[in-house]
């Protein structure tokens, strides 16, 4: 391995007519709010008075790992490095854009750290990123911003974001109380002298200026800089060691093709689905049960390192992916029979309740259904299921969840192992039963769902106490038809009385919006009549069995909370 090692300054490095390229393999501009802190703190910092002369200090930001020959390439691929230099990138572009409003000739001079010119006097960026393109080259890059460009990822999302944070750190109101703030007195220095020493002071930064003759060589380098995980999630590290086999770009890139797919499908929804995340439910419900951090030891244990397997990887990684988005961002037109309504319901339920552990079992049911093994039957009936769990383990009960998700991985793997419908219904028993002896006990339940509480302050538990009085009037009316979107929560004891026991379960009722409107905060034996109007069997239920009763005491709400506790019970338990 050629490796060549220098001590170079920013400037060094952006004075020089060279293109500095963000590869194929790299993660995503990843800086947000609190990375940009820490960098504009170290920025200002370094900056001193000295005999009334504002000066810089030599501070060192770490490595910078490229491949291409410094004596002669003009072109570098960037290995480590990516985020100091984007966002250096960034603020040079934020600077160039305060300065045209000041100062011209100035804004030019900085903008030269931005933008180069070849041989040929044609303009060329001197950081290329193809990933965020055109967004950052137009809207963030260009002398004339185009403003007209709006963010379409996450990625072009956290570029404009820094863009926007250095342009208000840049403004002289906010510039001069942050040197204030570092006990400079800056009083006496015009606005443009202390843009052109935060200019000085960035661009001498000092780097150690790593450089690789071949790509192979760099990936190397990538992996081994990152593979306790320091810098890169586990997600990286597998790209990183994709693409390094992958590397054939004709016809086409087939690995960053299926890679820009999968994150466009975990994207396309409403709930944006992280990408880790997902392919840690992923591992999990196919390989084996292991913390993220050993993901990647594992991957290369268990995948053989062949072109024809790591495309087989990555197709499996894009189906699992279309599965995963309608787990975490269900829509009713995924289950548009009537039949397969209910799966609907339960994996919007699933996510009202917060839980993730059932994921990586949910996306083998998924894939299972798709493939025939299972039927629609087989698959409503499992999710109910898991949907009665952790209504009650995780909604209600607020239990540790330690153990569930090994228990989710085992079955996941368990299923996909599985090749006729009775063997795959079996597995799904064994997984059902295992959480059955995971369920708490009835005191457990009902001491937890007496904390249920909903006022207009206290709104946390809303949808959940909801989705309660949904299924209870499900239950009651014995009919799979009913849907709660005109169901408003009635305090039958005003809201006003700030009592806790106004706030809980058994002082609600469901109403129609339209009725609860023109109830008020009165007594009960006026709001009865009120109340009958409600077509809710459980109201209507209330108002037979409290017609005669003219008051309504804390003692009627708790008797009536542990009630509801017990008939919830007896709904959700398996």
């Amino acid at each position: 391995m050629n490796l060549f090692a220098y001590t170079r300054t920013i400037k060094d490095i952006l004075t020089l007519n060279r293109k500095y390229i963000i590869p194929r393999f790299q993660r995503e501009f990843s800086w947000e709010k609190p990375e940009h802190d820490m960098f504009w703190d170290d920025i200002l910092s370094q900056i001193y008075i000295e005999q009334n002369e504002l000066k810089t200090n030599d501070y060192f930001i770490g490595s910078i790992v490229l491949v291409g020959d410094d004596s002669k390439d003009t072109e570098f691929l960037v290995v480590d490095g990516q985020q100091r230099l984007t966002t250096i990138t960034v603020i040079f572009s934020a600077l160039t854009q305060i300065l045209k409003e000041i100062d011209e000739p100035l804004s030019k001079s900085c903008y030269s750290y931005v933008e180069g010119k070849d041989g040929d006097y044609r303009p060329f960026f001197k950081l290329e990123n193809e990933s965020p393109k055109p967004f950052l080259q137009r809207r963030i890059q260009n002398f004339d911003k185009e403003l007209d460009y709006i963010p379409e990822t996450e990625e072009e999302q956290k570029l404009l974001l820094t863009y926007d944070y250095y342009i208000r750190r840049l403004k002289e109101e906010n510039l001069r109380f942050d040197f204030k703030e570092t006990s400079k007195n800056t009083k006496h220095y015009s606005y443009t002298d202390l843009l052109k020493i935060l200019r000085d002071q960035i661009l001498s930064f000092k780097t150690i200026f790593i450089t690789v003759d071949n790509l192979k060589e760099a990936y190397t380098i990538f992996e081994t800089l990152n593979a306790k995980g320091k810098d890169l999630e586990t997600i990286d590290l597998i790209k990183n060691k994709i693409f390094t086999l992958l590397d054939d770009d004709h016809p086409t890139d087939y690995a960053k093709e299926t890679w820009k797919k999968i994150k466009f499908t975990l994207r396309q929804r409403d709930e944006s689905v992280n990408l880790s995340t997902f392919f840690r439910h992923f591992w999990i419900s196919k390989y084996s049960f292991l913390t993220e951090a050993r993901i990647y030891d594992s991957f290369q244990k268990l995948i053989p390192e062949t072109k024809k397997e790591y495309k087989q990887f990555l197709q499996q990684l894009l189906e699992a992916a279309s599965d995963y988005t309608q787990i975490i961002a269900p829509t009713p037109t995924d289950w548009k029979s009537q039949e397969a309504k209910p799966v609907y319901n339960s994996l919007v339920a699933l996510n009202l309740f917060r839980v993730s552990q059932h994921r990586s079992f949910v996306l083998v049911l998924l894939k299972s259904y798709k493939e025939k093994l299972i039927n629609i039957t087989d698959l409503r009936e499992a999710l109910q299921k898991i949907e009665k769990f952790h209504f009650c383990f995780t909604a209600v009960c607020s239990q540790r969840a330690s153990g569930i998700e090994g228990i989710y991985s085992k079955a996941s793997r368990d299923l996909r192992s599985k090749t006729s419908r009775k063997d795959a219904q079996k597995s799904i028993n064994e997984l059902i039963l295992k959480l059955t002896h995971k369920l708490p006990n009835n005191d457990l339940f009902i001491r937890k769902f007496h904390e249920l509480e909903f006022t207009d302050w206290l709104t946390k538990n809303k949808k959940l106490i909801q989705y309660i009085f949904t299924n209870i009037e499900i239950n009651r009316q014995n009919t799979s038809e009913l849907t709660a979107s005109n169901l408003s929560l009635e305090h039958i004891e005003p809201q006003s009385n700030l009592h806790p026991w106004v706030w809980k379960i058994g002082n609600l009722l469901p109403l129609a919006s339209e009725i609860n409107s023109k109830v008020g905060n009165k007594d009960l034996k006026t709001k009865i009549p009120h109340y009958r109007k409600s077509a809710f069997k459980i109201t209507q239920d209330f108002c037979i069995k409290y017609k005669n009763q003219g008051s309504w005491t804390d003692k009627d709400a708790e008797q009536r909370t542990t009630e509801l506790a017990n008939e919830a019970y007896t709904i959700w338990k398996l």
